[in-house]
């Protein structure tokens, strides 16, 4: 018999879902279609305006380790190039969302939730994502994932993105486990592995894609444990 945790916290990109596609250019072309552009600012000229913000948040959502969610890139976009939008800011946001990403569940990663789920291991999701939590509720839900998970949560309604140790701690308390007593489970060594062992948790690297150690870590005793795959989650 495996030795089942008692609580499990999962990233979500290509750890629970697989992102099959990440298309910036139909995101924004589906963002050129439904705003209102008063100065005809071109097409070049918008999607050179939206790769100099998004740079520049990504840039600084890396160092502050704070996030901006997309709402910051849609505000900074329309004073830069004077475009409006018709449509409340969440229905704008899911626009976005469903012209840029395409998904599929990870192989394996049902079996395993369903014998988390059987064997009564809470468990939730904690994503680096610039979309709301709502969002990524509503793609989990695409793929009938979402019901084994008591929460989700979206470092754009978080404030903090992982490696920080806030998000960590605001997924600990609302499973109500002490963070030693939670597996955390991801695929970024450097936002997934060392961030929770740095709060506490029992760090899972989901690896299939056998990327290299980090240097950092080639001569110490690791604190992680390495899976290839699902199938190795209670196994291994």
């Amino acid at each position: 018999m495996p030795a089942f945790p008692k609580a499990v916290l999962f990233d979500l990109g290509n750890t629970v879902l697989k992102m099959d596609e990440v298309n910036m250019l139909r995101a924004f072309s589906r963002v050129f279609e439904l705003c209102k552009n008063p100065r005809g600012v071109s097409f070049f000229k918008c999607g050179f305006i939206g790769k100099e913000i998004g740079e520049m948040l990504d840039k600084e959502a890396s160092a502050s380790q704070h996030e901006f969610p997309i709402r910051a890139f849609v505000e900074l976009f329309c004073d830069r190039t004077g475009m409006t939008f018709d449509m409340p800011y969440p229905e704008l946001e899911m626009e976005i969302w469903k012209a840029m990403h395409a998904f599929s569940p990870e192989p394996g990663v049902r079996e395993v939730l369903a014998e988390l789920t059987a064997h009564n291991v809470p468990m939730g999701v904690v994503s680096n994502a610039a979309f709301s939590t709502e969002v990524l509720q509503w793609e989990m839900t695409k793929h009938d994932i979402l019901k084994p998970f008591q929460f989700v949560i979206s470092s754009a309604d978080c404030i903090f993105r992982k490696p920080h140790p806030e998000i960590f701690r605001a997924a600990a308390a609302r499973l109500g486990f002490d963070p030693k007593d939670i597996w955390f489970v991801g695929d970024v060594f450097d936002w997934d592995i060392a961030g929770s062992h740095k709060v506490g948790m029992q760090s899972v690297w989901y690896n299939p894609k056998k990327n290299a150690q980090p240097k950092a870590e080639k001569n110490t005793a690791p604190f992680w444990r390495e899976i290839r795959n699902w199938n190795e989650f209670l196994t291994a």
